[in-house]
């Protein structure tokens, strides 16, 4: 299990990532991720990065994603995506999933609102092509902007997960959107308190804890959570189920903290520079 992520004394969350730190056998995978970006849009390209647990040396063989995104200096055909993901997902099974990203050159480098991208980059990516923009990023705390960016989609991912797995006719698939969304929710749990706590994490697991110390009462249905973005349950019944029932009293605590937290509902709240 992974820690809470570490800080410098100012409480600015420390990029722990290196190239070191891939374990040996994700090294082909990060060749062929590299390589497929550059096969289809090298001219786009400025910079290929990786960030998540398998940069700083903390994935789990079979579970975790492998997490990567190219900074674009223009904008680039994306329709060869999907099918190479799959062909990377089928050919590589010490990973769950992974998706090909990208982010503009601009949004990159101008943005005084909070950027997803960015936050994941600054605190937890590895330039593997190009020029790096890491050190240029700004650093970051917990934050109520951090917590914003997931929680207000909270409902819409929720509702698109339903309606992705009804319409599913695989269990690959299924298995697919069920661990999505469970980790959605987890880590939604731990974004309604971190600012207020001061720490982050993205590791599942201390996710749930943290949650079932703020909300004992709805525990058990996080804890359900849990289980599945672990071992996917291919029922669909009892995933939607999960999902309408406990997904909507989450749903129910994230829209008590943004009438507190962001009551315009703005889907970007600006950074907050020390």
């Amino acid at each position: 299990m992974d820690a809470f992520w570490d800080q410098d004394e100012d409480g600015y969350i420390l990029n722990k990532s290196s190239l070191k730190k891939i374990p040996s056998e994700y090294l082909p995978l990060v060749e062929d991720i590299k390589d497929t970006y550059l096969k289809y849009a090298s001219d786009q390209i400025h910079s290929i990065y990786l960030f998540g647990s398998v940069p700083r040396g903390l994935s789990t063989k079979g579970l975790s994603d492998i997490d990567c995104i190219a900074v674009l200096r223009s904008r680039a055909n994306t329709n060869w995506t999907v099918n190479e993901s799959k062909r990377i997902i089928k050919a590589n099974t010490i990973i769950s999933s992974m998706v090909f990203d990208f982010e503009m050159l601009e949004e990159v480098i101008q943005s005084n609102l909070f950027s997803w991208p960015v936050f994941l980059l600054s605190t937890s990516g590895v330039c593997i092509y190009g020029e790096d923009l890491i050190l240029s990023m700004p650093k970051f705390k917990p934050s109520m902007a951090i917590a914003n960016s997931e929680l207000i989609q909270l409902k819409d991912n929720i509702d698109e997960a339903i309606s992705e797995i009804q319409r599913i006719d695989s269990d690959e698939n299924l298995k697919y959107w069920c661990r999505r969304i469970m980790k959605n929710l987890l880590r939604d749990g731990f974004f309604l308190n971190m600012a207020s706590d001061g720490k982050f994490t993205s590791d599942v697991d201390l996710c749930y804890q943290e949650f079932a110390q703020h909300y004992p009462d709805l525990a058990p249905g996080m804890a359900r959570a849990l289980e599945f973005s672990k071992i996917s349950s291919a029922n669909k019944t009892e995933v939607i189920d999960l999902l309408n029932g406990f997904g909507q009293q989450l749903v129910i605590e994230t829209d008590k903290w943004l009438d507190v937290n962001n009551p315009t509902r703005k889907a970007k709240l600006p950074l907050i520079k020390g």
